[in-house]
Order: C-alpha cells, then structure tokens, then sequence
C-alpha cells in the first residue's frame, strides 16, 4: 500500500476544510486534544483492501495519504485549493512529494529499509495514532523540501552581487530592491523557525514515548 505527502501551502483554514469535506460524505475521525492543528478524514476509497483509507491535514500547509484511491486522491487536493492560504506552485507540489510504501506485519511498529511497516490486529484509534506519528514526519519532509527550493531560489537571484563586489564594480540595487531581497530571507527564517515546529519535539510525543 501507498502513503503519499505533499506540501501544497503555507497554510489551511481547517475549520472550514473540516464543514466542506463532512458535507461531501467524508468522515472526520476524533483525535486526541493535544493532538492539535491537524485534521484525519476517512473514505472509503481505498486503494487496497488491505488498510483503511485516511487522510492527514496538518495545519502547517501539509497533507498525507493513507491508502487512498488515485482519483480520490486527485478530488480531494482540488477541494483542498479553496482552503489554502498562499498556495504553491502545482509543479512543485507535485515534484516535493514524498512516496513511501507500506504494509502490516507482526512486532512494533517500524520503518524498515525506506518502508512503513504497521502492528498488525490494532484497535482503530491505536492504528491511526500510529499514522498520525508517521505522517507528522512526512508532513515536515515535505515542508522542508518546499523551503529548500525557496531559498534556492533566493540564492540564485543574488549570486551576481558578490561577484560584482569582488570585481570592484558597483551593484547597480536601488534601496527598495535591497530592503526586497532582505524581505524575503527574513520571510523563509520566519517560516523555519516561528511557522513550524520542525525544530521541536511536540508535548504530544512527549507524554506518549511510544
């Protein structure tokens, strides 16, 4: 089975991702209260009998895909555009998505040679508790690639500058095109290290070591 994450905007407005999916016949699956900014939807297209089908909203801009039928998958992301706020480029969202195969099998829960493997024979909320851990994973994954080709971007729209310094030329930039340049590094700090808690480990893990 297939579990697919694509970082697709800067962020969701969940509560009314929540209303247009459950009004579609989508069902919203409870999860802990300390479980915060995400949102599990479950259908039942399923890609393979095997698993249950769900979906992962992370508030952060992030969904992930458990098992979930292709043209589901597809209807679902095009819902989806009418919640983002700063949507990505369609290109990029789909060239930084993240693909990892994954099947049930005995023992704990594991990731084994780039595959999820799941605990056979868990109760629902068990099953989706260990989705949601993988799926936080994913979801920073995804996020990070897409700010990686933001400031690659940034780089290379200014690699001239210090070339042209070391010549001793002179850097033909007015005051408002500096204060720009300025503006949209001090935007991708803002995004790693206010926006996201990639560099930190949620209370939720934290009060479950499991």
């Amino acid at each position: 089975m297939q579990c697919i994450a694509f970082a697709t905007a800067d962020q969701y407005h969940l509560p009314t991702l929540c209303h247009d999916l459950t009004s579609q016949g989508f069902s919203e699956i409870d999860l802990p209260r300390d479980a915060s900014n995400v949102l599990v939807i479950s259908t039942e297209m399923a890609a393979k009998p095997d698993d249950a089908a769900l979906m992962f909203f992370f508030r952060e801009g992030s969904v992930v895909f458990w098992n979930v039928e292709d043209k589901m998958m597809k209807r679902v992301l095009r819902i989806l555009e009418r919640h983002e706020l700063q949507p990505y480029e369609v290109a990029l969202v789909h060239w930084e998505n993240e693909e990892i195969n994954y099947t049930l099998g005995e023992g704990n829960t594991k990731l084994e040679r780039g595959n999820f493997i799941l605990r056979e024979n868990m109760d629902q909320q068990e099953a989706v508790l260990e989705k949601y851990a993988f799926s936080n994973a994913l979801c920073l994954s995804v996020k990070l690639a897409i700010w990686e080709v933001s400031l690659d971007n940034f780089v290379e729209s200014i690699q001239s500058i210090p070339e042209t310094l070391k010549s001793g030329k002179r850097v033909k930039l007015s005051s408002a095109e500096v204060m720009k340049k300025i503006g949209e590094l001090f935007t991708l700090r803002h995004c790693i290290n206010l926006r996201s808690d990639l560099l930190l480990t949620p209370d939720f893990y934290w009060d479950r070591e499991h």
